[in-house]
């Protein structure tokens, strides 16, 4: 099979999708990508009426089986050339090129492109959630400090040490289900690499959207993914190849479970690995807990090399006053991440801070390999290496509730 062909069909294919969808014509080889009974389903809406775009129209489906038979490198070599559409030029596809449109034009294939590479690799297809997303109103931009957003909802207001930090990137969960153009859940049964007990599902008991909150579900329950069989599910969630950054603040608004043997953590992961696997591209915990130490939750850094020779930067914990649970209430945490530095609050209290001479790569020089995109993962393991099993007094199910997230970045920093 020749792959540098399938990879370059499946650029062409979301460009002309896309096109589709924003009601404009498509020449060249994105015009080729589909029969003309292919694009009469594409215009006529029956495609996008249906349980999937991708799932539904017989290109899509011809092009994952291509790609289910390809190798590691050759996977690889495919899901990097649709990423190469998260940047198009889109005069190519009759545009008008201001700048507003061009970015609209921008932000949109990118999610397509997306939940192309969902697709490919997973087999999930959330494309009718993107086209509803491309035909609804785009909303307003503007600048704002942290101290003006964060009042909303359920936390208190939080004063950034340094407002000079613009807005980017949100989701109040206000929708009745998760926003697939900027999250994706996990399904696996691989225990995280710490011999965690835990099943990660997209079933809704597992992850949904309830009362304006993500909520994220650990049940005593047993499921099963391709014959592996465990006896509690759990939900994990991430921002990859839908929200990437180089840099920034990160805020979450969150109430955290607790209990014998669960563990939930906000964190980030690489999205490229540029320095090579776990842990030499590194990690960056933004919060972490133990459920059996209720008041108290950690921050760490990972990198160095390939485990297992990987090295860490902590954990640096941070206790609640007056014997306070995080369980009690929601709360802000937050990690401001720049090039020289890296610094973790709770509710605007800096309770860590890292300079890039605390942290190194075996593969790159400083500040790497804090110095490539990232994204967000939320989480609830159940068991596993640091913490102790459940056991009858873990009060199941347990959630992790995320309010909002929001992230900035600092004005002079281009993203």
């Amino acid at each position: 099979m020749n792959t540098s062909k399938l990879a370059e069909r499946s650029k062409h294919y979301v460009r002309a999708v896309q096109a589709v969808m924003l009601g404009e014509s498509c020449g060249g080889a994105e015009g080729e990508c589909f029969t003309e009974e292919d694009m009469q389903e594409l215009s006529s809406g029956k495609a996008q009426a249906a349980a999937g775009i991708l799932t539904s129209m017989r290109p899509f489906r011809q092009l994952r089986t291509e790609f289910l038979n390809l190798d590691v490198g050759g996977k690889i070599e495919v899901l990097r050339a649709i990423r190469e559409c998260y940047k198009p030029t889109w005069e190519t596809l009759g545009r008008v090129s201001s700048e507003g449109q061009t970015q609209a034009g921008q932000d949109a294939e990118k999610t397509l492109a997306a939940a192309v590479a969902e697709y490919l690799e997973n087999g999930t297809d959330v494309s009718s959630a993107v086209f509803a997303q491309q035909t609804a109103p785009p909303p307003t931009q503007e600048t704002l400090t942290p101290a003006q957003t964060v009042a909303s909802k359920k936390c208190s207001t939080v004063t950034a040490p340094d407002t000079n930090w613009n807005l980017i990137w949100q989701d109040d969960f206000d929708g009745p289900t998760l926003d697939y153009s900027k999250w994706e859940c996990e399904v696996n049964a691989f225990g995280g690499g710490n011999e965690e007990l835990q099943i990660y599902t997209d079933f809704p008991k597992n992850v949904r959207i309830e009362n304006g909150r993500l909520v994220i579900e650990a049940h005593r329950q047993q499921g099963a993914i391709s014959g592996t069989v465990r006896e509690i599910t759990s939900g994990r969630v991430r921002s990859k190849h839908r929200g990437d950054w180089k840099f920034g603040r990160f805020e979450i608004c969150a109430k955290i479970p607790f209990g014998r043997g669960i563990w939930p953590a906000i964190w980030m992961l690489p999205t490229d690995d540029v320095y090579g696997p776990w842990a030499a591209s590194g990690e960056i915990d933004i919060m972490e807990a133990f459920g059996r130490e209720p008041g108290q939750i950690l921050g760490t850094l990972h990198y160095g090399a390939t485990w297992p020779n990987n090295a860490s930067n902590g954990p640096v914990r941070y206790t609640l006053p007056l014997s306070k649970h995080f369980s009690d209430d929601f709360h802000v945490f937050t990690l401001e991440w720049t090039a020289d530095k890296i610094r973790w609050f709770v509710d605007d209290n800096c309770f860590r801070e890292s300079p890039m001479s605390e942290w190194h790569s075996s593969s790159g020089p400083s500040p790497a390999p804090f110095d490539q995109r990232f994204h967000l993962i939320f989480n609830v393991a159940v068991g596993g290496k640091p913490v102790d099993p459940p056991d009858n007094t873990t009060p199941f199910p347990v959630r992790l509730e995320i309010d909002w997230v929001k992230v900035y970045t600092q004005h002079e920093i281009k993203l």
